[in-house]
């Protein structure tokens, strides 16, 4: 296995000049002795040692990632397609900046302390809403953290989406394609400032054209393809609503894929739009016209921000991403 001296011999550098480019101290190094260097890192295969590094200073360059958005009984962040693109851009930028990654499925506070404190994270990526006690523990401890989709506390970084405006022009485009009866299907809202957000987007639309929410058209439902799937079973028995805004694309492709078990026929009966614009939504039959946000960008933010913090001890303001709508074939339009 290649060391950091067999490294600097073969790019005939000293190896604290090795060193410096593998912790992303290369402001002096000339840009062809990094890109030396780095070739050959690439060319063996070499990784550090990660027990000497944390002995040899208190940074171990290692961020973690935690989510309380999909349950482990669901089978975890890694089986759902939102965290996966997600967490290719927290990876991708984790490595551009020379850290490295730790993915857990965290239960309890017990349970984050461990992981702080056994693998020296020097920060922490929490994507969904934590109990206060999570983020009494990384205050206790003064690591920096950032939150993705939560602004429940006035403390820390924080990575938002526009919700509000992507449930606007979801619902505004159904109602402006002739739907007037529109069937809004989410995951549990108390609590969940990304739900509230898109929920009240829906209603504004409502109210801009005169159209009144009512309570049988509100499905809350589980963050599974299962829960999905039921849900449009059972609204395949319904004919009182001509298009469904559902949440999440997971939701919307599930709930599609319960309608036409059922006989119902997407978008000639019914038409859907989903929100995120994974590869899902590009799959679905039909193709699910959507909200795009770019979740990817989203996860190498955040990124950046908790390596300012790390390194510069500098925090910043929320940074919100845009949102657009996407048109594939799922939403028929349609006359009254």
């Amino acid at each position: 296995m290649a060391t950091i001296r067999d490294i600097a011999e073969r790019a005939g550098v000293s190896m604290t000049t090795v060193s410096n480019v593998l912790h992303g101290r290369s402001s002096r190094v000339s840009a062809e002795t990094v890109e030396c260097i780095e070739e050959i890192i690439r060319e063996t295969g070499y990784t550090p040692n990660m027990n000497a590094r944390v002995l040899v200073g208190s940074s171990s360059r290692i961020i973690g990632v935690i989510s309380s958005m999909v349950p482990i009984s669901s089978g975890g962040i890694f089986q759902d397609p939102f965290h996966a693109v997600l967490l290719s851009g927290i990876e991708k930028c984790t490595r551009d900046l020379g850290y490295f990654l730790m993915v857990r499925s965290v239960e309890d506070a017990n349970e984050l302390e461990s992981l702080l404190t056994n693998w020296n994270i020097d920060g922490l990526i929490m994507i969904g809403f934590f109990p206060e006690s999570f983020y009494a523990q990384l205050e206790e401890m003064r690591k920096p953290y950032v939150q993705i989709d939560s602004s429940l506390r006035n403390r820390g970084l924080k990575i938002w989406l526009d919700d509000e405006t992507g449930g606007y022009l979801a619902t505004r485009y159904l109602i402006e394609n002739g739907h007037r009866r529109i069937v809004f299907v989410c995951t549990p809202m108390q609590g969940s400032r990304v739900v509230g957000g898109r929920h009240n987007g829906y209603l504004r639309a409502l109210a801009e054209a005169g159209i009144e929410e009512k309570p049988e058209d509100l499905c809350e439902i589980g963050y599974t393809i299962e829960a999905g799937i039921e849900m449009g079973e059972k609204l395949a028995e319904r004919h009182d609503f001509t298009a469904i805004f559902a949440c999440a694309d997971l939701l919307a492709c599930s709930v599609c894929t319960g309608l036409m078990m059922h006989g119902r026929r997407v978008p000639d009966e019914i038409s859907i739009v989903g929100y995120d614009d994974t590869a899902m939504a590009r799959l679905n039959c039909p193709p699910l016209t959507c909200v795009h946000q770019d979740v990817a960008g989203r996860g190498s933010k955040a990124v950046e921000m908790l390596v300012d913090a790390i390194e510069k001890g500098e925090g910043s303001e929320p940074y919100t991403f845009p949102v657009t709508l996407v048109e594939r074939q799922s939403v028929k339009r349609i006359t009254l």
